[in-house]
């Protein structure tokens, strides 16, 4: 892949929708009070060390020690206050956005990278830039796993050893951050021609997730006596409405987007490039919520929209590249897809207010 320039206003306009996020994320991190599961995370991470150890010992939440860990340490650099916890959730949604936008504009250019940004603006993947929680973190080391694979160099044994240490770490943050190498093993399926061993990176991931199962042990176990009563079961409805909810204005967003294409678009202009392997591997990141229902089947009894998380990297990826290909040479289709993805997310941003949920549950 090329570099493409940076001396456009496509590339700025990229670079300043990221800083938007993340100034608006920090403040509203600092003008809200905490939400149920987040008061969980206050209690345990500003707990005493002599208790702080056993209470994650001894499951008092389902999730793996690492976020408290990480807001336990900014509570005590920068706080103590509620805000000062919410920060790591706030630079990773930024630094995860910026990732996305560089695999996304190399792949393509610096206006298709601005498409996969706009378009994870519009999941529900900003909301938790603000909430202290590990998901924001989890999309973030995603997206790094993401890049590492599609990196020029990515055969070498350093990429491959970086490849297994982000999903090392995304696993001490979320247990189901796993799902996410269900993509890479259907890519190398599908680029196999005969039966071959898996690449280095995707060996060394796996050995990475096995040996955090084997230190993580003792709270999986624990953590498995949430299962029974865990209030998001694995249901055919459930599993129909995830995507929804991964993207809750998707359908009135891609029916005002067709419109628009219908209205611009000529098609005698229109040349249709051949699907790149950076696309073919972002769609299949579209099985992630599909692998995490046979798990919840089978395993663990939860099933949420948030627990997949960590895909939206590489769908806006292979977002980018879709319009890339089909509209590269109508730069006005892909605009104005922009404008109205951008028009609906920051909207959403700004007008929220800093304690939504908080002030539903008050109302009710």
């Amino acid at each position: 892949m090329t570099k493409p320039s940076t001396h456009d206003r496509y590339y700025w306009t990229g670079i300043g929708a990221i800083a938007f996020y993340l100034l608006s994320s920090l403040w509203i991190s600092y003008h809200r009070l905490g939400w149920y599961d987040e008061v969980l995370t206050f209690l345990i991470s500003r707990l005493p060390r002599t208790t702080f150890g056993p209470a994650l010992a001894g499951a008092a939440s389902a999730l793996p020690p690492g976020y408290f860990l990480l807001a336990r340490l900014f509570d005590g650099v920068l706080g103590p206050s509620d805000g000062a916890m919410r920060i790591p959730s706030a630079l990773a949604l930024a630094g995860g956005l910026w990732i996305t936008f560089e695999c996304a504009r190399r792949a393509t250019d610096n206006l298709h990278g601005l498409a996969a940004v706009a378009l994870l603006t519009t999941s529900l993947l900003p909301y938790y830039g603000y909430e202290a929680r590990p998901y924001a973190a989890c999309f973030l080391l995603m997206a790094v796993g993401f890049w590492l694979w599609i990196h020029p160099d990515s055969d070498r044994k350093p990429v491959a050893a970086l490849f297994g240490a982000a999903f090392l770490l995304a696993f001490a943050l979320h247990y189901y951050s796993v799902l996410c190498l269900a993509p890479y093993v259907l890519f190398e399926i599908s680029q196999a021609r005969r039966w071959r061993f898996p690449s280095a990176k995707l060996t060394v991931a796996g050995f990475a997730v096995l040996c955090g199962a084997a230190m993580l042990g003792p709270h999986m176990r624990e953590a498995q006596k949430f299962s029974p009563r865990f209030w998001s079961p694995p249901t055919l409805p459930a599993l129909r409405q995830v995507y929804g909810e991964l993207f809750p204005y998707g359908m009135v967003i891609a029916a005002a987007a067709l419109i628009w294409i219908a209205c611009a678009v000529r098609f005698e202009k229109c040349v249709v490039l051949p699907m790149l392997p950076v696309e073919r591997l972002g769609w299949l990141f579209l099985s992630v919520p599909m692998a995490g229902f046979l798990l919840a089947k089978m395993v663990t009894n939860a099933f949420c929209s948030r627990h997949f998380i960590g895909m939206l990297a590489g769908v806006g990826v292979a977002f980018a590249c879709m319009l890339w290909r089909r509209f590269g040479s109508s730069p006005r289709v892909t605009t104005g897809i922009i404008v109205l993805l951008l028009s609906v997310s920051v909207g959403r941003q700004v007008k929220a207010p800093p304690c939504e949920r908080c002030w539903a549950w008050r109302r009710r």
